[in-house]
């Protein structure tokens, strides 16, 4: 809901989040710490849409700098490379990145959490055709 919110105040975004996940498939980007950033690791940063009330604000000002040039170009900042290195540590905990999903498979020796994420962004892409990044 959050990320709606987000789309209908800066429409503009949508293209632009399409061209960073796209050129991500493209040439994964490396971070100032050594790590990748991904498309996949980079969708994850919707989740700092809850915080503070500023969020929407300081999100669409990272977006807008993400690549260096003209619209054409596929280079990525290095103040935005910077920000999503220290956004997502991952590469300091990786345990926790590694484990994060298995801690709601509490249930039954059987259970599984079936990858929940995966299975809303499906469901979701389905209705809401502006969140499929292909």
């Amino acid at each position: 809901e959050r990320s709606l919110q987000y789309y209908d105040m800066y429409p503009g975004d949508v293209p632009l989040v399409k061209r960073i996940v796209q050129a991500l498939l493209q040439q994964p980007a490396l971070l100032p710490s050594g790590g990748k950033l991904t498309a996949r690791r980079f969708l994850n940063l919707g989740l700092s849409l809850g915080g503070s009330p500023s969020s929407f604000a300081s999100m669409h000002a990272l977006l807008t700098s993400a690549f260096l040039g003209d619209e054409d170009s596929t280079e990525f900042s290095r103040a935005f490379l910077k920000h999503m290195d220290s956004a997502q540590s991952f590469d300091d905990h990786p345990i926790y990145f590694l484990l994060h999903e298995s801690i709601y498979a509490d249930g039954p020796e059987t259970s599984s959490t079936t990858w929940a994420a995966h299975r809303a962004y499906e469901d979701l892409i389905k209705t809401s055709p502006e969140f499929d990044y292909k």
